[in-house]
């Protein structure tokens, strides 16, 4: 079976056939509460808009099929829109056919490394 993926902005997922385009499975992270992160919440300083859910390039490990990525959202979806310093990052581990989580997945990285960067190029106190 060749399978393609598609990840979204919007925290959406796609597993499709790759000879016929046949959709094996869909997944919303957002129905799981997981709410894009809103690019208006980073202080007059975003290339990416309107949303920042799934950005970077997931990997695959062809041995387990199992795709690891990362998505930005909020701690909660009742924060959406209320600041920057509300944004986290899920790391996740899913199955490439079905779209489920793996056992222990995701893993919420919360904190703000980057927050002396932001401040330096966004104005941030």
């Amino acid at each position: 079976m060749q399978v393609v993926l598609a990840f979204s902005m919007q925290n959406k997922i796609y597993s499709l056939d790759a000879v016929n385009g046949t959709r094996y499975a869909s997944r919303d992270l957002s129905a799981g509460g997981e709410v894009p992160f809103l690019a208006t919440d980073l202080p007059g300083c975003y290339d990416i808009t309107p949303l920042i859910g799934i950005t970077g390039t997931p990997v695959i490990d062809p041995t387990t099929d199992t795709i690891y990525f990362w998505a930005k959202s909020y701690g909660s979806a009742g924060q959406s829109g209320s600041g920057w310093q509300n944004g986290i990052y899920r790391f996740h581990a899913i199955d490439a056919v079905t779209l489920q989580e793996k056992p222990g997945f995701p893993v919420v990285l919360q904190g703000h490394p980057g927050r002396s960067i932001l401040a330096n190029f966004c104005g941030l106190s």
